[in-house]
Parts: structure tokens; C-alpha cells; sequence
């Protein structure tokens, strides 16, 4: 797919990240969108932070393309029934072909096992799991960073779980060392609905 080198080539149903200081991301979705300006979907508290005339950084990911990195103006609203932003378009973007996250330091404990992939059918038929503790330090929906007191193995995986807001998240990925007893952990075997969690929670975190 080519890549966009304007706002008017983001087709609505998209998914954008918009930042407004003093309160954090939003997650807004476009619905409709013209040669002039184009109106995304927005929550009440987000709605009613933000002014006409407002300037707002925005973050669009295309899957297996590129993120993408503008400002946005807000040009005007609907505030009867559905709460709809106008924002103008623009051609001043920025590319990159790495996915950009929104994380967060926390610390939520975790309970894991590491495994290789290439013996897994063998690790869950005839070994004993062996469980460790530990804790996320940092927290994003494509990657984490986890603090335990235990000296892992290099090129292994992890497999654990962890509670947001009373929601049983699973963590799953391979973990590389940053720091002394910290890992790396990349999140490949994610679920889309257990990111959508995540992006949830580190948005409430932001705001707060």
C-alpha cells in the first residue's frame, strides 16, 4: 500500500491517537471525512476538553505500511445525539516505518514461565512448569519491560499474566536484557483484543 502524504488519504473507519496536554491520548475513530476536513468519533471527556481552534498531535499506524506523526486543528463540533470533532487536513506529516507506542511506567506484578518455542510441545508434556515472580515496570500494547529477581536465559520466551483494572491480560513474548535482573519483553503472541486493553489502561494512566 502506498504511503499517505496526507490526511486526505486516511480512509474513515481509521483508528487515531490524539494527544491533548493536560489530559493525555485519546483514541478517536474518522467516520466521515471530505476535501476539506474530517470528523472523528470522540468520548465526552476528551470532547469537552477541547476547543475549537485547538492544536493537537496526532498518531496514525497503518499496519505493515508505516506510523505517521501531524497536528491537528480542531475546526468545530457536533454536540447534539453522538460527539463529533472536526479537524482541518494537513500535508505536514511525518513517517516512520517503526511502530511508535504510547507506554508508561507501572508496576503490576506478574507471575511468568519462560519457554522455547522450539521444544513447547515437549516443555508441557514432560517437564515441570517452573513459575516465576516478577514485576512490569514499563508497559506499552506492543512491548513491556519486566523486573524480576530471577537471571533468565538468553533467546527465551515468557508466558504470563497480568491484572488491569481487574481484567486477566496474558503476556506473551520474547524477552531480551536491558538491565541488571530487567528484561525486554516484545509481545508478539498478544491477542488484538488484550492490546486494546492495554491502550485503555495506559490512556486512564496518562490522563490521571
Amino acid at each position: 500500500m502506498k504511503r499517505i502524504s496526507s490526511t486526505l488519504n486516511i480512509p474513515p473507519g481509521s483508528v487515531l491517537r490524539i494527544y491533548k496536554k493536560g489530559f493525555g491520548y485519546a483514541r478517536v475513530e474518522i467516520n466521515e471525512s471530505n476535501d476539506r476536513w474530517f470528523g472523528v468519533s470522540a468520548k465526552d471527556d476528551f470532547f469537552s476538553l477541547v476547543k475549537d481552534g485547538d492544536l493537537v498531535d496526532a498518531y496514525y499506524w497503518l499496519e505493515d505500511v508505516a506510523s505517521y506523526e501531524f497536528s491537528l486543528t480542531v475546526i468545530g463540533r457536533i454536540t447534539v445525539g453522538e460527539k463529533i470533532l472536526f479537524f482541518g487536513h494537513t500535508d505536514k506529516i511525518s513517517a516512520s516505518r517503526e511502530r511508535k507506542c504510547l507506554s508508561t511506567g507501572v508496576e503490576i506484578p506478574i507471575r511468568f514461565f519462560i519457554f522455547d518455542p522450539k521444544r513447547l510441545e515437549k516443555r508441557f508434556t514432560s517437564e515441570k512448569v517452573y513459575y516465576h515472580n516478577g514485576t512490569v515496570i514499563e508497559l506499552s500494547d506492543r512491548d513491556s519491560v519486566i523486573r524480576t529477581p530471577d537471571p533468565l536465559p538468553d533467546n527465551i520466551f515468557i508466558y504470563g499474566h497480568i491484572v488491569l483494572d481487574g481484567r486477566d491480560i496474558e503476556l506473551i513474548g520474547k524477552v531480551e536484557p536491558v538491565a541488571e535482573r530487567q528484561y525486554h519483553v516484545a509481545m508478539t503472541g498478544i491477542t488484538e483484543k488484550d492490546r486494546h486493553k492495554i491502550l485503555e489502561y495506559v490512556y486512564r494512566v496518562y490522563r490521571e
